[in-house]
């Protein structure tokens, strides 16, 4: 396997991590804030995974018309699951509908693009994308802290562009 698909698996096992941690956390009666931070932290991951696809992953693909609308259309349900699952204003139960929705857009997300997108990258340069991937995905996660830290809305990237400095 190429070092971006190595790659690219870790952060799906993070994510499936984060996903069996919450299922745990989620039917305990005490945990609420621990089940929020985990939502929280599933948000992030996220984020940093589906920026980090479509900033480096999908204009590698070979032939971009490869590359359908639903494909980009499903990275962004899946953020926005994660993103919505992670609000504060939610109630237990309301959080792990969103949870377990995420859940199966992220498993049938995984196994399209490993089916379908993934193959085509064989013939790249792997390492030099898998750098490229990795850097797409440091500034997401950067960002998305940044923009935390300062009470903005996390996902909204329009307010601190992903690679962007902000001053």
């Amino acid at each position: 396997m190429s070092p971006v698909l190595d790659s690219v698996a870790a952060d799906e096992a993070r994510l499936a991590r984060l996903l069996d941690t919450y299922g745990v956390v989620a039917g305990r009666a005490d945990a609420a804030a621990e089940a929020q931070a985990v939502a929280e932290q599933l948000a992030l991951e996220m984020h940093a995974y589906s920026v980090a696809v479509r900033q480096a992953l999908f204009p590698a693909l070979p032939q971009p018309g490869e590359r359908r609308p639903e494909d980009s259309d499903a990275l962004a349900s899946c953020e926005w699951l994660a993103a919505r699952a992670a609000a504060s204003d939610l109630s237990g139960p309301q959080r792990d509908q969103l949870v377990d929705q995420l859940r199966q857009a992220t498993l049938q997300l995984a196994a399209h693009q490993r089916d379908q997108l993934w193959p085509q990258l064989q013939g790249g340069d792997g390492p030099a994308l898998a750098a490229q991937y990795r850097a797409a995905h440091e500034a997401a996660r950067e960002t998305w802290k940044r923009l935390r830290s300062r009470g903005q809305p996390p996902e909204d990237e329009a307010a601190d562009p992903v690679g962007t400095p902000v001053g």
